[in-house]
């Protein structure tokens, strides 16, 4: 049935209830005689009618459980995970192979990359337009009401991209010199990110948001870099990240979002790597390295 054929439908059990109760109402006033039993029992009725109607012609689209495509190290579906896990969204998730990725996903996404949101027939691709999605479709909003701090979020959402990228440089980076200068750039970055902090526990104050969701999979990944070799994070220097990012590492959304194996899936992926962190990786565990690969 056609949305506008509904849309009529819907509209006459509408009018149809307010007629009948406007009725009541006219009687009930100057009459003081007319029994209301009738008319309430009627009236309950096609309330029931109406509201089964739309449940029958709309309810489907908000039932069908979402699918989210990705690579189990991947930051960015990570930060999807979270969103959906925070609102306790039932959902399916679907891990692939990037380094050998199926003919069906190549062929649905755009980009060639993770994460994909699948609803229905309609696929969602880019990790901040599938949060904004799962932000609108479904209870418990994650952005501020408030427009010039929604839009201040977005902002910080689109400069995490950049530290994230940062932390994947961490683990390519071959050379001491070539690893340093990029933990020089994302400190500098963390430096206005500290000064950004709305509060406490997480980055707008005790409401958790989006830019949590998208900030909490970097942080997860520069502790376990932090753990080879440490000063990747900075305590002293950022007291404010260290909280935010103790807050967030201890949230059960954030803990679910990712396979339980996922530390030491990690290991091996910076093993694979070959960057200048993987030398502080046990070669004993790992055997020797061969060919040099991204994922």
């Amino acid at each position: 049935m056609k949305p506008s054929v509904v849309t009529g439908a819907s509209l006459g059990f509408a009018s149809l209830y307010a007629s009948l109760q406007r009725d009541h109402d006219i009687n009930q006033r100057d009459t003081r005689m007319l029994s209301t039993k009738p008319v309430k029992a009627l009236s309950h009725h096609l309330v029931s009618i109406y509201s089964w109607a739309l449940n029958l012609f709309f309810g489907n689209k908000k039932t069908v459980k979402p699918r989210l495509i990705s690579f189990k190290l991947c930051p960015f579906v990570q930060r999807a995970a979270i969103a959906l896990q925070y609102k306790t969204v039932e959902y399916d998730i679907e891990y692939i192979d990037l380094a050998n990725p199926p003919e069906w996903f190549l062929k649905i996404s755009p980009l060639k990359k993770v994460p994909l949101l699948l609803v229905g027939d309609h696929v969602i691709f880019e990790s901040t337009v599938i949060n904004e999605y799962i932000d609108e479709a479904y209870p418990n909003k994650l952005h501020p009401s408030d427009l010039i701090l929604r839009a201040h979020n977005r902002s910080w959402i689109e400069f995490g991209n950049g530290c994230t990228w940062s932390a994947f440089h961490l683990s390519v980076k071959e050379k001491e010199e070539d690893f340093n200068n990029v933990l020089d750039d994302l400190l500098n970055k963390f430096d206005q990110i500290e000064k950004a902090i709305g509060g406490a526990p997480f980055f707008n104050g005790s409401k958790f948001s989006l830019v949590d969701s998208s900030y909490a999979p970097l942080f997860q990944r520069l502790e376990y870099l932090n753990e080879l070799r440490p000063g990747i994070l900075d305590k002293k220097r950022h007291p404010r990240i260290n909280a935010w990012k103790e807050s967030l590492l201890t949230l059960n959304a954030v803990q679910r979002s990712a396979v339980p194996e996922i530390k030491e899936l990690y290991h091996e992926l910076l093993w694979k790597r070959q960057g200048y962190i993987s030398q502080f990786l046990d070669e004993e565990k790992y055997g020797k390295k061969s060919a040099k690969r991204i994922y």
